[in-house]
């Protein structure tokens, strides 16, 4: 079986941030795709680098899943809510967008 005849039966699709996540769009337009996010570089970059990160999920893979699993008990919950207001601002970008 072929990957166009197979991509019909993947229900989810996970990768990181170093996939070709355009290319996974394209190839996968109706699996629920997630990406799956470094609890250590959560943890440790800058905030605008998280957010660039985000950015760039959205702009090449939306719609789609973050996954934020195991985040490390010493991250500040501060962290957490600006990831929070920083995928809100982005699904607000997208509403407006839809008019």
């Amino acid at each position: 079986m072929s990957i166009l005849q197979l991509r019909n039966h993947i229900p989810i699709l996970d990768m990181g941030m170093m996939s070709d996540m355009r290319l996974a769009r394209q190839l996968f337009p109706e699996t629920r795709r997630a990406v799956m996010y470094s609890p250590v570089k959560f943890h440790a970059a800058p905030i605008v680098e998280i957010e660039a990160d985000m950015r760039r999920i959205y702009d090449e893979l939306a719609p789609c899943d973050v996954v934020m699993a195991d985040i490390q008990a010493q991250t500040p919950d501060e962290r957490v809510i600006a990831l929070l207001e920083i995928c809100r601002a982005l699904e607000s970008r997208s509403q407006a967008a839809d008019g």
